[in-house]
């Protein structure tokens, strides 16, 4: 007999973009595992799961990803490599800092004819700039993936 988990799979697909992102996560897995670092997978945000095979009921939890998104930062910190599964639309690493009008309200617009430029406000300058130096460090390093 089948376990449920097992039925599950074998009567839902996989998502469209499923073998890009094994395919991604597979590559990222063995790149830094050949450098013998320590990959931690967090998963954040609320989770969703159908109750019938052509769903039209669902058992959904509601989650920001508050946590998720601070636990990548933490880890990212401490000289880990994050794999980082989270739910549309939830909290992520380094911009959960800037949610909606705050980050706004961190720039400024410059309008000179047709050249427009944005620049960080000085006094928000202390604010963003180690959350971006953050950020940057891990992407050039190529320390997060996200899915």
């Amino acid at each position: 007999m089948a376990s449920h988990w097992e039925e599950f799979y074998a009567t839902h697909l996989p998502p469209i973009d499923f073998e890009d992102n094994r395919k991604l996560l597979q590559e990222f897995c063995e790149r830094h595992n050949r450098n013998n670092e320590r990959i931690v997978l967090i998963t954040s945000g609320g989770t969703t799961v159908p109750l019938e095979h052509n769903t039209v009921r669902f058992v959904d939890n509601f989650s920001a990803g508050t946590r998720g998104a601070a636990s990548a930062e933490y880890f990212l910190d401490h000289g880990y490599v994050v794999i980082f599964m989270h739910r549309l639309k939830s909290l992520e690493p380094f911009t959960r800092h800037f949610n909606g009008q705050k980050f706004m309200d961190m720039l400024e617009l410059h309008e000179r004819g047709p050249n427009t430029t944005i620049t960080v406000k000085p006094d928000s300058v202390d604010v963003l700039a180690p959350i971006l130096a953050s950020y940057k460090s891990a992407q050039e390093n190529e320390l997060s993936q996200k899915v």
